[in-house]
């Protein structure tokens, strides 16, 4: 068991480096791109990169999540390996060039022609991009994966600035420094990760197609209910109250998705931890579960108590005063993310067991109340219909998802959890008191409630940076 957690927290602590430097250089530029754009404008790069998310998984058929499991199937055979990998890619060009002969027509009449190139350029170097970083944790090249990022990091955030301050480029700016941030993730993966290797298209395979075909179909729609959990809300809000509300709504996300970049640098490793471990004793595996939900929820808890209280600063500091409205509604989406995230621990046991269809399933229908919830109320309490309608729909979905695990495996939430939640939950009320002294005296027990619960993780992470200084 020890070893299992073990690898948990290696895999994720590797992780963690590119994925949150990733969401970091994000937090970061929120403060340029609301002052060097247009509300208008940010709305639009919003729902770029909105939308290009939607389309990744279902222009590829999510073929980058099946490279992953039948990489990490195949690891120790290079030919099965590179069979798999060259299927992928061919097959995903093919998908790509069908896509991009329908698709760009059809955003031509919503964006500038040159813009609508640019932005089928950044959705190619995108799923490459994706696909290689699934190629490298299939491969557990977990440091190549983390290194990858921080090419991007550096890169995108240095043409940033030249290209919109220096330049004054504008949109056309954001996607040319994402499109040449991508590209040198990817040539970094090509050369260090050695995945010219892989690449073969002699080797390609439609047996193999098939059988990852079998395993990506059931995740597409769940992928798309997720995006329709995440992103619809911009569409709606854009539609009925603008692109300067959709860009209210877009910076409101930014404090929540601490969070959720925390929660996901742990799902990417727990979904190949509960592969690893599924086949355990029933016992040793409900056990060893449990532990790994409320050790997780004891850490994002506390963090999300941490975030809602800098919630104040955020607004105060980073942004200019017309997105203030944000400011209500960023505490909605990070109670919402509690149950998300047990949903999201739950579908990672769905994976290990291979049972998609149901991840798929329940993700949409939540969706679909989502967006009903939101239509019924977006006229009657405008902006706030995008945040509710996503809390009750996680909720909904943490209820479908945990009434159908607790049948094969028995989890349990320990009550020192609840009790965090019931903080969070007292935290949450406080901010629509809008008090700059109470929002004081929140920061400074956020943060002590963080550093007590998390004591034990905070003195081991501390002597072990301790240990590697005295060794240099």
């Amino acid at each position: 068991m020890n070893s299992n957690y073990k690898r948990l927290i290696n895999s994720t602590l590797i992780l963690s480096i590119g994925i949150i430097c990733t969401k970091v250089l994000t937090f970061l530029l929120v403060p340029f791109y609301t002052r060097w754009l247009t509300q208008s404008d940010y709305g639009i790069y919003d729902l770029i990169i909105t939308y290009t998310s939607l389309i990744i998984p279902v222009i590829t058929l999510d073929l980058g999540e099946a490279l992953f499991r039948f990489t990490l199937e195949r690891l120790d055979d290079e030919d099965k390996v590179r069979t798999v990998v060259s299927t992928v890619i061919k097959y995903v060009i093919l998908f790509y060039g069908c896509g991009i002969i329908i698709g760009i027509p059809i955003l031509s009449r919503f964006v500038d022609f040159k813009l609508a190139g640019m932005i089928g350029v950044l959705l190619f170097v995108e799923i490459f991009n994706n696909i290689f970083m699934m190629l490298m944790r299939g491969q557990k090249k977990l440091t190549t994966y983390a290194a990858s990022s921080i090419v991007f990091i550096l890169t995108t955030f240095v043409l940033n600035y030249i290209f919109l301050k220096l330049l004054n480029l504008g949109l056309n700016g954001i996607v040319l420094a994402y499109i040449i941030g991508y590209s040198a993730s990817i040539l970094f993966m090509f050369f260090m990760g050695k995945t010219h290797r892989y690449l073969s298209f002699s080797s390609t395979d439609t047996n193999i197609l098939k059988e990852m075909l079998k395993y990506s179909l059931p995740l597409i729609p769940n992928a798309v209910a997720w995006w329709i959990m995440d992103a619809s809300d911009r569409t709606i809000i854009t539609t009925f109250l603008g692109v300067t509300t959709s860009a209210i709504l877009a910076v409101a996300h930014k404090v929540p998705n601490i969070c959720h970049t925390m929660y996901s640098v742990f799902h990417l490793s727990w979904q190949e931890n509960a592969s690893d471990t599924i086949n355990l004793s029933k016992e040793e595996r409900d056990n060893y579960y449990n532990g790994v939900l409320n050790n997780m929820l004891s850490i994002l808890l506390t963090i999300q108590i941490v975030v809602i209280s800098c919630n104040f600063l955020f607004y105060k500091i980073m942004v200019r005063e017309e997105y203030f409205p944000g400011y209500y509604q960023s505490p909605i989406l990070v109670v919402a993310l509690t149950f998300s995230m047990i949903a999201q621990f739950i579908g990672g046991i769905y994976i290990a067991t291979k049972e998609t269809k149901k991840n798929g399933f329940t993700t949409l229908l939540s969706a679909i109340i989502n967006v009903l919830l939101h239509l019924v109320l977006v006229k009657i309490i405008g902006i706030y219909a995008a945040t509710i309608s996503t809390l009750i729909s996680y909720i909904i979905l943490l209820a479908m998802r945990w009434l159908d695990i607790k049948k094969t495996i028995d989890l349990k939430v320990s009550n020192k959890n609840i009790l965090y939640f019931g903080v969070l939950l007292y935290f949450f009320a406080s901010i629509y008191f809008n008090s700059f002294v109470l929002n004081c005296i929140n920061l400074a027990l956020g943060c002590s409630l963080f550093v007590i619960v998390n004591r034990a993780i905070i003195k081991k992470a501390f002597n072990g940076a301790l240990s590697k200084l005295h060794h240099k």
